[in-house]
């Protein structure tokens, strides 16, 4: 089974965090994790 751990980046708060939400990648996972924040991909 493979795992999957979401890695958020605040580059100007100089934050990182990491998440593990049940081995899942699928975008619904990171829309409950920021909410309704802004998110930008790179």
């Amino acid at each position: 089974m493979k795992k999957y751990i979401w890695c958020l980046v605040n580059k100007e708060q100089k934050i990182v965090i990491y998440c593990y939400e049940d081995g899942s990648r699928g975008r619904k996972v990171l829309r409950g994790i920021v909410k309704d924040r802004e998110i930008k991909t790179f």
